[in-house]
């Protein structure tokens, strides 16, 4: 008889250092530029502006200066992939908004065109009630579909 293990459970906990699966590529492009640069920056200044009596403390400052630079690398990255990821949610919710109000622009004029419309009638309604001569032209207000403007 064999014993089946059960499936691993995914964790639901986030991480300072998650980062979504759409920004992953960017992240990690940012993130090796950043590195690469940060890399090549310490390993230069520490060969022309140290002088170390010996090759040990130059690899241990290196490797110290590499490390926080990497670190650093990594939490500009995500900061800089966070703001991206912000600015899409941002950009979504003010279309949105825009959307919103241009819609109620519209339905207003649609309003306001509708009640000279009714207005008219009821004045052409009533003229021919009473026989009387009804020669007034109707409303020359319309609302365009494409901008909820009156022209």
């Amino acid at each position: 008889m064999t014993r089946e293990t059960p499936p691993q459970k995914q964790s639901q906990r986030e991480s300072i250092w998650a980062v979504d699966p759409k920004w992953r590529n960017a992240y990690f492009a940012i993130f090796t530029g950043l590195s690469t640069i940060s890399i090549v920056r310490v390993i230069w200044y520490e060969a022309t502006h140290s002088s170390y009596p010996h090759w040990s403390q130059a690899i241990e400052a290196i490797m110290g200066s590499i490390g926080r630079n990497c670190l650093g690398a990594a939490g500009f990255a995500i900061t800089l992939t966070e703001l991206g990821r912000f600015s899409m949610v941002l950009g979504g919710a003010l279309e949105d908004a825009l959307r919103k109000r241009r819609q109620k622009q519209i339905d207003d004029a649609r309003i306001e065109v509708d009640s000279h419309w009714r207005a008219w009638n009821k004045r052409r309604l009533a003229a021919l009630e009473n026989d009387e001569p009804f020669d007034e032209p109707p409303p020359d207000i319309t609302v365009s579909p494409n901008n909820g403007a009156r022209s």
